[in-house]
């Protein structure tokens, strides 16, 4: 969707906080003490009143949903492809449960697994974090010499990593995704799973055509979509088929971070 200045009040008129990139529960308490409930409320707040309240940080969300980009524009070639692709989020229950946690991070390694295959892209790197409540993150680069492209694939190995360090500490937030990327090949086919690849296929076609997570994995059965949600966010990056003068503010459910060569 192309958003501008005529129609971008009255798109995000009435949503919840929470929906834009960078706002959780804690954010939006503090948000509430300016009377600020909503993302058009937000939008039309006075900025230096955001500022007093959360600093640098309050002037970042204000201009996030105004479309203001406080950094340079980048123009992305045909060519370009991302470093690395993943998600991220910071849980809103504070729980133990295991099964809570690995649901959590399933939702965000099939996001991560839908936004690999939807790229035609394979990786052959997977990182994984924890923030821990009672203090710390702790995470884990591996290089691996088989390709994945598949969600489930990236929670097992995510999970396998995080499984033993968690124990009995409370974790607060997730984040898992994969580098290494390159352009789908179906080399070294000895390691390929055809069933499971043509699986993936058919659940792809499926959630574009009825909505994400009409077929999940078990994994995810049950779990609200109020946990680990996608995000409104403007991206940095234009095309450069799209003259300066046009240029308009794109915004979607933000829901990858995507690190790009500088």
């Amino acid at each position: 969707m192309v958003l501008s200045r005529n129609n971008l009040l009255g798109y995000l008129k009435g949503r919840d906080l929470i929906e834009a990139w960078g706002i959780a529960d804690r954010t939006a308490a503090r948000l509430h003490l300016l009377g600020i409930r909503t993302l058009d409320e937000l939008m039309m707040c006075e900025p230096h009143a955001l500022k007093r309240l959360l600093g640098i940080r309050g002037h970042e969300l204000w201009a996030n949903v105004n479309g203001i980009e406080l950094a340079p524009a980048r123009l992305a070639t045909p060519v370009e492809q991302p470093k690395s692709i993943g998600h991220s989020h910071v849980l809103r229950t504070r729980t133990t449960d295991r099964r809570f946690y690995q649901s959590v991070l399933m939702r965000l390694a099939e996001r991560t697994g839908r936004d690999v295959r939807t790229r035609g892209l394979e990786a052959q790197g997977l990182f994984v974090s924890v923030g821990l409540r009672e203090g710390g993150y702790y995470g884990k680069n591996v290089t691996l010499s088989r390709s994945l492209t598949g969600g489930d694939e990236i929670f097992r190995l995510g999970w396998r990593i995080l499984e033993r360090l968690i124990g009995s500490y409370t974790a607060q937030s997730f984040a898992i995704g994969v580098f290494r990327l390159r352009t789908l090949s179906h080399q070294g086919c000895f390691w390929a799973q055809p069933r499971k690849d043509a699986v993936y296929a058919a659940m792809d076609v499926l959630n574009d055509r009825f909505g994400e997570e009409t077929v999940h994995w078990g994994t995810l059965h049950r779990l609200a979509p109020v946990h680990a949600p996608d995000r409104i966010g403007f991206r940095k990056t234009v095309s450069t088929s799209t003259p300066r003068s046009d240029l308009m503010l794109k915004t979607g459910t933000e829901q990858d971070l995507v690190l790009q060569d500088e």
